[in-house]
């Protein structure tokens, strides 16, 4: 170690020995830029004992083409940050909606044939009168026409028909 004499005020200064150091700011910055630096950190916070919070931080710093050798090249296939990447991301997002299409329409074919094969072998096994009433959509015991609407209100909550007779001037409305 050398001691630096070199200002009168104050104690003597102490400094390693290595060679001249002539490094500016931007020859420390180009270094760091080239080789890149990495910075890791745990922040642990516990009380008696028992862990809240644990934070790990990394941090890498070192230029576009010294982190692309690396492989860090995720500015390149983020949508926010590129544009190919956005136009990609929005023909991804176009076929896989078209290939959602194609599948309920063939789901949606598939159905209707199997529906079709049911109701034909329902109409092979009932008798002629209710056969007939199962295509027409007649009750098949008595022929009489299927009330829809009372079918609909069968299904629905009590409150819900209860409600609707009150607003449509039913027993509850004076």
């Amino acid at each position: 170690m050398t001691v630096d004499r070199g200002s009168l005020a104050g104690p003597p200064r102490l400094r390693a020995l290595s060679g001249p150091r002539s490094d500016s700011l931007a020859d420390v910055l180009e270094r760091v830029l080239d080789k890149g630096v990495v910075i890791v950190g745990d922040i642990v916070i516990s009380v008696l004992d028992v862990e809240l919070l644990t934070l790990k931080l990394r941090l890498f710093i070192a230029s576009a083409d010294t982190a692309r050798e690396m492989g860090l090249d995720w500015w390149t296939t983020d949508p926010f940050y590129s544009r190919e990447a956005r136009s990609l991301q929005q023909e991804k997002e176009r076929e896989l909606r078209d290939d959602t299409m194609r599948a309920l329409h063939a789901e949606n074919e598939e159905l209707r044939s199997r529906l079709a094969v049911l109701e034909s072998s329902v109409r092979e096994r009932l008798p002629g009168r209710e056969a007939a009433a199962v295509e027409s959509g007649a009750e098949p015991s008595t022929g009489a026409p299927v009330d829809v609407a009372a079918r609909r209100d069968e299904a629905r909550p009590f409150w819900a028909q209860d409600a609707e007779r009150r607003h449509d001037g039913g027993p509850g409305r004076r």
